[in-house]
């Protein structure tokens, strides 16, 4: 009976996983925010040979005009990732790694990414090496410090088991998606039309990994933006690269009985001046109850506003009949939007030529 439970719950919580994005716009999102923040999980794309993940990766990192620094642990000594010991008297140090340039490690100006692949193919030792670098708290190789500016990105192939304090740094993301065409790049525009079902997307299993508080930790930062709320596809892909498949199903579980934190954390910490440029995403995001929630701190804000400066952009909100439509129905959004941020700007310019 508690095996039919378990995978009911698997089947719900796969089914609430529709996506409103695209999968190339939904990957590009969850690596956007990754990157922003380190502490979110290092992205790992992982998924069969041959479906196109180091593709992906460059692709992404050159629209964003990023030299890539390639290290592939399966070839690369641990002494040529973390750098060679040297002895001087008593004293050991280490060298630069010699898998990154010199002329990009002493250059505080250079825009570059670590791209890490072939993962699943490293020796222990290896990486072990990189524990460090994956630690967003330390980011280094020994005794060199990689800035967080630098996005770090891996790929591998399936695999079981991996070493856990490795898997625990890791964000695995499935490549491809579900529901994404492998055959849908440019390179391959002249056999698409006879090939998509020659390649279905595969089903994708990630490395065995405990529940730990790290996951906790690394799921509060996702909890904290919009559309990890507003985008089930991202819900579900942040979720279950993040816990073991137990795991995941129950955490699914429980955030859909909870309110979204971005949510009242927003309606308390808004300012003035950026209200009416998130308010839409943001109650469009929420269920009813949720949005009654939100909108009576925002009350409550006002109310309590010295300076006016905020009753006076949320009335606005209010008496916009264009953006209140917004908020139920996401047909709406842009033409919503568009009417709320005229009603600003008319606000602003009526009281310029009070002044």
């Amino acid at each position: 009976m508690a095996k039919n439970n378990s995978d009911d719950s698997k089947k719900r919580a796969e089914k609430d996983s529709e996506s409103k994005m695209p999968p190339k716009e939904r990957l590009t999102w969850i690596l956007d925010q990754a990157i922003l923040d380190p502490h979110k999980g290092v992205i790992t794309l992982i998924g069969p040979t041959q479906q196109g993940k180091t593709h992906f990766i460059r692709e992404y990192l050159k629209e964003h005009n990023y030299e890539i620094i390639m290290l592939n642990p399966q070839n690369d000594l641990p002494e040529d990732i973390g750098g060679w010991p040297m002895r001087k008297d008593d004293i050991l140090s280490f060298t630069q790694p010699s898998a990154i340039p010199p002329r990009i490690l002493n250059n505080p100006k250079a825009k570059w990414a670590l791209y890490i692949d072939e993962g699943d193919k490293a020796r222990d030792d290896t990486l072990s090496c990189l524990l460090t670098l994956l630690n967003p708290d330390e980011r280094r190789l020994r005794e060199t410090v990689i800035p967080l500016s630098v996005p770090i990105i891996l790929s591998m192939n399936e695999r079981s088991t991996l070493l856990e304090a490795f898997v625990a740094r890791c964000l695995f993301i499935a490549f491809p998606q579900e529901d994404m065409s492998v055959v849908e790049r440019p390179d391959l525009a002249m056999v698409k039309h006879f090939a998509h079902d020659l390649c279905p997307p595969p089903s994708v299993a990630f490395p065995a990994r405990p529940d730990t508080p790290g996951s906790l930790h690394k799921l509060v930062k996702w909890m904290k933006e919009p559309t990890f709320w507003s985008d089930a596809g991202i819900k579900w892909a942040v979720v279950r690269g993040l816990f073991s498949e137990k795991g995941a199903t129950v955490v699914m579980s429980r955030l859909s009985e909870t309110i979204p934190m971005h949510g009242k954390l927003w309606a308390e910490n808004v300012k003035a001046s950026e209200l009416n440029e998130h308010i839409i995403s943001v109650l469009g995001s929420l269920e009813y109850k949720e949005q009654v929630e939100v909108l009576t701190v925002l009350a409550n804000v006002a109310n309590n506003d010295p300076t006016g400066e905020f009753d006076r952009a949320f009335t606005l909100f209010l008496n916009c009949p264009e953006a209140l439509l917004a908020v139920k129905r996401s047909e709406k959004v842009e033409e919503g939007q568009a009417a709320l941020k005229a009603a600003v700007v008319a606000a602003l310019k009526a009281e310029k030529g009070k002044k």
